[in-house]
């Protein structure tokens, strides 16, 4: 990451590039793409427009192609070499008003900072530290400036523009002070040495607080010259923000999953070949083909296609983007795809497996992605507040795109791993939905008036996948070894008004390395391991440790858009969840303990309790108390760690629903030594145990973690 131009070609600033720091390449298309404000270690800066930074390559991807109307994307340039300097990423000081930590001088840092940095105050009888602002003004749009220190201080009716009266359009001389009596923005005054006026800083952050101070249409990311403002100006209600907030910044990205089309490997490998045979044949293609038959030949050969075939489906390829998509036809497709029979693509292998037996009647078909490529673009940015998580219902405009000027190209990675496919059964899904649909009415009026999140397709069918991808990721992580935020879902429910219908959750993950992942997460897709997953996150679905305040919720989380789902039981980090983790609600999935017929899963429920250590041969141990042990733990993951614990050899507990602290509640306890197990939901009590003595284990931990609590027990 640089300060001043670009290494190559004219940067129109004449500065020199300094380093200032870096950033894998993943986070420039997400927390700190363009127009992002990062603190560095010796910096504050806001990451340059996309234009100044430099590109590898070109990436394809049709349908996200024609969705956002460009020609192709473009792969930040990164250091293979941890120990090399990658790819020139352009970076600007930002804020640039600071003040000094000793003497408090305030003012843009080049006018009241020293050196080649500007980091010392240039007042020879301090020589203090200079400090960014605190706080920013922005708009929703995306344009950001500093906080307006001398219009904050000076305004007044008559004095419009908050100029000082003493200095006639110069920067006045200001000083900040900061008091140890009061606490908050009340305790931080801003004083105009020049004409002795003063103001403090309570309410600034305020919606309508630095009126009329409207937006300018700047545009710090591209430069600070008048020529780098926007062109169309803006004019809108400015917000004061502090900088570090992470309402400063919300990225845009779009992402689709490569799946296998009419257009063939051997075009995807060699499409730009294609591309400049045609330019160079001045778009005569007979004559390209001539030329891609040589030079593409054994490749032509291989896949036993013809170089006019090849030319033609790159035609069809390009006149694409001219119809228009939208991001519901994307899902489709990959659905499609999805369930289709199993492909053997390099960017997209599958295999289909049967579903568990007892679970037959309730999931149609399970699919082992043991390869997917996905490519994420940052299609632009705002502020303030979130973008609707539905493409369809953003206009062109509603966002700040990543570029200085207009490209045909937007900043895009590549991400490889693997997933998993569950489709569900329509028939049954629908049947369900038709008797708790009066349920879930609150929730849509909700999602209606909801400023934050849309959902154009949101149903009861939607509530009940989303929460089932939630419900097995979290407990996916503790299967397969993944972290829950390495995890990820892409949830594909009928819109009323397409003639397709879907019900399936995908769950993968996928890294921009050339792997992606190692296989894990596939293999807890063979119908035994999927059964046992299953039994595990809907036992730990069937209750919270919030219950039950948590089951019988109809309103909590963002805006009040879940019903019983809460941190405790249901919720991933915000990287996992499409939807901002709302429209939720893990009733859908298991019911209630008074109503089950709630959960689409409930009747699987009771079933699997009651013929449980019936199925498969039932659980055996071979010592007695084990035994005894297992046949009173209700909670699924519980009983897997105790079969787990009892094949290490681990001697079976003194206690299981262990009560003993303060009605706080262990799975199993061990009475010599002290040792508790408790389960994931229980683990919020951790801390009350570890205080009394207690060594706690739970099922996150290894098998040499285990066996080394056990050492020197009696």
């Amino acid at each position: 990451m640089n300060f001043g131009g670009k290494t190559t070609g004219s940067s129109g600033y004449g500065k020199k590039v300094m380093t200032v720091g870096a950033l894998r390449r993943s986070h420039l298309l997400m927390a700190y793409g363009p127009g992002a404000l990062v603190d560095l270690p010796e910096y504050s800066v806001i990451m340059g427009a996309s234009d100044y930074w430099e590109y590898p390559k070109m990436i394809h991807e049709p349908r996200l192609e024609a969705m956002l109307g460009v020609k192709g994307f473009k792969k930040p340039k990164a250091s293979e070499d941890l120990y090399k300097s990658g790819g020139v990423i352009r970076a600007m000081r930002f804020p640039y008003w600071h003040y000094c930590s000793k003497c408090g001088r305030l003012g843009p840092y080049w006018i009241i900072g020293t050196g080649n940095k500007k980091k010392k105050c240039a007042d020879p009888h301090c020589n203090g530290e200079l400090i960014p602002s605190r706080f920013v003004a922005a708009c929703e749009h995306g344009h950001i400036e500093d906080f307006p220190y001398e219009f904050w201080v000076h305004y007044n009716p008559s004095n419009r523009f908050g100029k000082c009266p003493s200095m006639e359009g110069k920067h006045p001389r200001m000083r900040i002070e900061f008091s140890t009596r009061l606490g908050g923005l009340e305790s931080i005054r801003i004083i105009c040495e020049e004409c002795g006026h003063s103001r403090i800083l309570a309410n600034a952050t305020a919606k309508g607080a630095i009126n009329p101070h409207y937006c300018r249409g700047l545009r710090p990311w591209v430069g600070n010259r008048s020529e780098d403002k926007d062109s169309n100006g803006c004019g809108r209600e400015m917000r004061v923000l502090q900088r570090g907030a992470s309402n400063v910044y919300y990225p845009i990205n779009r992402s689709a999953l490569t799946i296998p089309s009419h257009r063939s490997y051997v075009l995807r490998k060699n499409y730009q070949a294609v591309a400049d045979c045609i330019a160079k044949c001045n778009g005569d293609l007979e004559q390209a083909a001539f030329y891609l038959a040589f030079l593409l030949k054994y490749e032509l050969e291989e896949a036993g296609i013809a170089a006019e075939e090849l030319v033609d489906e790159y035609v069809r390829e390009t006149d694409k983007p001219k119809v228009s998509i939208r991001m519901r036809d994307i899902f489709e497709a990959e659905y499609r795809a999805l369930c289709a029979p199993d492909t053997e693509e390099e960017d997209f292998k599958t295999t289909h497996v049967a579903p568990p037996t007892s679970l037959e009647g309730l999931i149609e078909d399970v699919t082992l992605v043991r390869r997917l490529k996905e490519v994420l673009v940052l299609s632009g940015f705002r502020r303030i507040t979130p973008e609707s998580e539905d493409a369809e219902e953003a206009p062109d405009n509603d966002y700040m795109s990543p570029h200085a000027n207009p490209q045909d190209w937007l900043p895009a990675m590549e991400l490889r791993g693997e997933g998993l496919f569950i489709r569900i059964n329509l028939d049954a899904l629908s049947t369900w939905a038709k008797s708790v649909e009066a349920r879930y009415n609150p929730m849509k009026e909700r999602l209606l008036q909801s400023a934050m999140v849309r959902c154009t397709n949101f149903s009861p069918e939607l509530v009940m996948l989303h929460t089932l991808s939630h419900i097995l990721i979290r407990q996916l992580t503790i299967d397969c070894g993944y972290s829950g935020s390495s995890l990820k879902e892409r949830i594909y429910s009928s819109w009323s008004d397409s003639d397709q219908e879907m019900a399936g959750i995908l769950i993968y993950t996928s890294a921009s390395d050339s792997d992606g992942s190692l296989g894990g997460l596939v293999r807890q897709g063979s119908p035994d391991r999927l059964l046992e997953t299953f039994r595990n996150a809907l036992g730990n679905a069937s209750w919270c440790s919030s219950d039950p305040v948590c089951s019988e919720s109809t309103a909590q989380g963002l805006e009040s858009l879940n019903y019983a789902a809460c941190h405790a039981c249901t919720l991933l980090p915000e990287t996992s969840c499409a939807l901002r983790n709302c429209l939720l609600d893990r009733t859908a999935v298991v019911g209630r303990i008074d109503n089950t017929s709630l959960g689409f899963f409930g009747r699987w429920m009771d079933e699997a309790q009651q013929d449980f250590g019936k199925k498969d041969g039932g659980v055996k141990f071979a010592d007695e108390h084990w035994q005894s042990i297992y046949e009173v733990l209700f909670d699924c993951e519980a009983q897997s760690f105790a079969r787990r614990a009892a094949a290490l050899g681990i001697e079976s507990p003194d206690e299981a629903g262990y009560d003993g602290i303060e009605d706080v509640m262990a799975e199993m306890v061990w009475l010599r030594p002290k040792i508790c197990y408790l389960t994931e939901g229980q683990m919020v009590d951790a801390e009350l145990f570890k205080r009394r003595g207690w060594k706690v284990i739970g099922s996150k931990e290894s098998d040499t973690a285990i066996r080394q609590a056990f050492d020197g027990r009696a």
